[in-house]
């Protein structure tokens, strides 16, 4: 399921279903993880190129940087924002979302 931008409706639908299977993992999401959440699909739509998961990590980081960036996204989402938030979101698996050399989860 990944997010069709232009349709109000069809994004409530999503948040509704996100928020099933978060709680379903034992996540209580709150306006923060949202923040996280609609920035992971607002750039998986609209950038094509940022399917790395490498990049998209880098672009959180990036966009979160005032509330601690990396550590902050990470205690949010403490088994990996990039990979969590696409779980919860049924994205398709970004490249290198599990990086087996070195143990690093996005």
């Amino acid at each position: 399921m990944a997010y069709a931008g232009d349709n109000h409706s069809e994004r409530m639908a999503l948040h509704q279903a996100v928020a099933e299977r978060a709680e379903q993992e034992g996540i209580e999401l709150t306006p923060e993880h949202w923040d996280a959440i609609d920035f992971v699909m607002d750039v998986y739509e609209s950038c094509p190129e940022c399917r790395h998961a490498r990049e998209m990590s880098k672009m959180l980081d990036d966009e979160f940087r005032e509330q601690g960036g990396r550590k902050y996204l990470y205690q949010l989402f403490p088994s990996g924002p990039v990979r969590q938030i696409s779980n919860l979101v049924q994205l398709k698996q970004l490249e290198n979302e599990i990086d087996q050399g070195f143990g690093t989860s996005y």
